[in-house]
Formats: C-alpha cells, sequence, structure tokens
C-alpha cells in the first residue's frame, strides 16, 4: 500500500475532525485530555511521512501505524485506570511530570 503525505495529511485531518465532533459530544469531559493525545500520535505520523526517502516511507509508516493502533487499543483502559484510582496525598503520580517513568501506568 501506498501512503503518501496526502494520504497522512488526510487521515490526520479525519480523526482530528471526528473527536472535534462525534467524539466530542459523547464524552465532553474526557475531549481535550484526549484529543492532545491523538494529536501528538497523529503529528508525529505526519512528520514521518514528510521526512523520509519515498524508498523507506511506506516501511515506516506502517510502522508508525501500528504503534498508533496499539496505542489507540489501549487508550481506553489507561485513561480508565488513572482516572478511577485511587489517590493519597504522597501519590508520587500527582507530582511527576511526563517525563517521569511510574509503575503501574
Amino acid at each position: 500500500m501506498q501512503c503518501t503525505a496526502d494520504d497522512m495529511s488526510a487521515s490526520c485531518w479525519a480523526i482530528a475532525n471526528y473527536i472535534s465532533t462525534t467524539f466530542s459530544i459523547k464524552y465532553p469531559t474526557l475531549t481535550y485530555m484526549t484529543r492532545g493525545s491523538i494529536w501528538h500520535y497523529l503529528l508525529s505520523g505526519y512528520s514521518i511521512s514528510c521526512a523520509f526517502e519515498e524508498a523507506d516511507k511506506e516501511q515506516i509508516i506502517n510502522i508508525w501505524k501500528h504503534e498508533f493502533i496499539d496505542f489507540l487499543n489501549k487508550l481506553p483502559s489507561h485513561i480508565k485506570h488513572v482516572a478511577y484510582r485511587e489517590r493519597f496525598p504522597d501519590d508520587i503520580s500527582i507530582k511527576s511530570t511526563i517525563k517521569d517513568s511510574l509503575e503501574g501506568f
């Protein structure tokens, strides 16, 4: 399957549009967090589609696509885990940054 920068652009737009319309109506409280996470992944994929030589592009995009689908499959359970877990005043995740590696996340 040939995947061009135009194909990636169209896919990114379609997914972003879905999040900003259908998803945001169904899950308004999760929209911004989810949208931001997915947009980061989409923009990295779009950048990849523009950055690599044509000979390598299809393989690289397929790797990205596989990882993106895996991310999307894991996202609902991760959000549920983070949103509904019990918290304590000394909970390390409250003071952690995105750079920190935390067990259980």
